[in-house]
């Protein structure tokens, strides 16, 4: 699978690589013209849905096929880079709830995920050969990072 690594100059992308010690904040998986990514929750209604004030739902994050100019809009500094995985496996995620648990989860470092909801990370993690899904929370943008390659 061909991946991007992204950044921007936002605050939540400045502290996830300060938290990850790394330069990157996101990850998705190239798709031809798109990438398949999961996108995060709005600060607002993140808060709200760990409240349980409101239900999560597709309206607020998940994982899209997003147009690789609109990917290339919100990021600034972009990185491509390859893992053994399952394309295939990534098209059958599209849909799939965004994980807000599973990000304070890597904050915080405890095991609070949902097991069928994803996050960047997570996503990528699902669809590669070399992580153990049970264990797909625990992957770090930095992780998939580390054990991606710049050929294919």
């Amino acid at each position: 699978m061909r991946l991007i690594f992204a950044r921007n100059k936002h605050l939540l992308s400045y502290l996830i690589q300060r938290e990850q010690w790394g330069e990157w904040s996101h990850v998705g998986i190239i798709d031809g013209d798109f990438v398949i990514e999961a996108r995060g929750i709005p600060v607002l209604p993140l808060i709200l849905i760990i409240f349980g004030v409101i239900k999560n739902s597709l309206k607020y994050g998940g994982v899209t096929r997003t147009p690789m100019a609109e990917f290339l809009s919100r990021y600034h500094v972009t990185h491509t880079a390859y893992i053994n995985g399952s394309i295939d496996s990534a098209r059958t995620h599209i849909g799939t709830m965004f994980d807000g648990w599973g990000i304070l989860g890597i904050f915080f470092k405890r095991r609070i995920h949902c097991d069928d909801k994803v996050f960047c990370s997570k996503l990528v993690a699902l669809c590669a050969t070399n992580y153990r899904d049970k264990l797909a929370y625990k992957a770090t943008v930095e992780n998939i990072y580390a054990i991606s390659r710049d050929t294919p």
